[in-house]
């Protein structure tokens, strides 16, 4: 890996996040500008979700105030948001196998009580609304990537190697105007999973009542 120092150690001073993960999404940002087709895009996703980057001072924005996410300067603001996501989706992923499980247990009972219906109904939808949520998250994250992909190849060409200060350059207003309405769009949706988290602890309460597990 490189020197921190190689990155722009004034930049890094002032960010939440170490030159080593400022690296990673550097690189990240060279690799858009190499797509050639957008079969390449899920893998750079993959790889980008992958950037250890826990996003604490963007959970602190988005409990306290959300709207302060929106304010997208630079290239790594947008690549940031964009993997905040993730973190925020992986709330709901942990308890979703345990719940398909208690679905189909209550499911399968012959003769379940009120309480049982009630919680196998309230689970049903559940699980409907986190692969909404899911499906919403593939659509949009997928979309803000192609569109990052096209906006940097035309603002720097194909960058062989990564460009070792871009992560801080501002992006051009045409291609912020852009790519702002397709952060909102994943704002809204981190919402919603958050008040899917919310429908998950009470319901994660019932089942280990109900179901012991």
């Amino acid at each position: 890996m490189a020197d921190p120092g190689d990155h722009g150690a004034e930049n890094n001073a002032a960010l939440p996040i170490s030159a080593e993960v400022v690296f990673e999404y550097t690189r990240v940002l060279a690799d858009l500008t190499n797509v050639i087709t957008n079969e390449q895009l899920p893998m750079l996703l993959g790889v980008l979700e992958r950037v250890p980057d826990p996003g604490t001072d963007l959970h602190e924005k988005f409990e306290a105030d959300s709207s302060d996410l929106h304010t997208t300067v630079t290239w790594l603001d947008f690549l940031r948001i964009l993997r905040f996501s993730v973190n925020l989706s992986s709330g709901l992923a942990g308890q979703y196998d345990l719940f398909v499980q208690a679905y189909q247990q209550l499911s399968a009972k012959p003769d379940p009580g009120e309480d049982e219906r009630k919680l196998l109904g309230e689970i049903g939808d559940f699980m409907y609304a986190v692969d909404d949520l899911a499906g919403q998250y593939e659509r949009h994250s997928m979309k803000l990537i192609t569109e990052l992909s096209k906006s940097l190849k035309l603002t720097y060409g194909v960058l062989h190697e990564p460009n070792k200060t871009m992560y801080a350059h501002p992006v051009h207003e045409d291609h912020a105007r852009r790519l702002r309405p397709l952060i909102a769009e994943l704002i809204t949706l981190g919402h919603g999973m958050r008040e899917q988290v919310k429908v998950m602890t009470a319901l994660v309460r019932m089942r280990k009542l109900m179901l012991d597990f």
